[in-house]
């Protein structure tokens, strides 16, 4: 289970039992070969609109990706908003303990680190839990 949380990629079930992980590179190498089949779909078609009947949906995500999504959101908010908002409160209610130039650095960093949480937490939500399945047949 804990292979499933420290995965950098997208997990699927092998024939075997076992888990299977895709890296960053077999990523990029799927990106590639779905705007070739897109490409290749677009030229078939002679580039026009999908008769009805015949749209192209994205298939529903397994119950392992589900459950991983939720687990890594579920870790985000724990390791990143709860720790950064712990921070910000122990530096609020220690300001006056805290020389200036300490208090001045804690602040810009902690307001640079929320601010890179903010969009990371926008991505996150946006790549894994937010996604439809009728994106597919729209140009990006």
């Amino acid at each position: 289970m804990s292979l499933l949380m420290f995965c950098p990629g997208i997990v699927e079930e092998k024939a075997g039992g076992g888990l299977l992980c895709f890296t960053a590179a077999d990523g990029e190498r799927l990106t590639r070969q779905l705007t070739l089949n897109r490409q290749t779909t677009k030229h078939k078609t002679g580039g026009q609109k999908n008769r009805p009947g015949t749209e192209i949906t994205a298939p529903h995500p397994s119950v392992t990706y589900s459950v991983t999504s939720w687990l890594n959101l579920g870790t985000f908010l724990v390791f990143r908003v709860c720790t950064t908002g712990w921070m910000i409160h122990w530096l609020a209610t220690h300001s006056e303990l805290v020389p200036r130039y300490v208090l001045m650095m804690g602040t810009v960093g902690l307001s640079l680190i929320s601010t890179m949480n903010m969009v990371l937490c926008y991505r996150l939500l946006r790549a894994d839990i937010l996604t439809s399945t009728d994106n597919t047949g729209k140009n990006h």
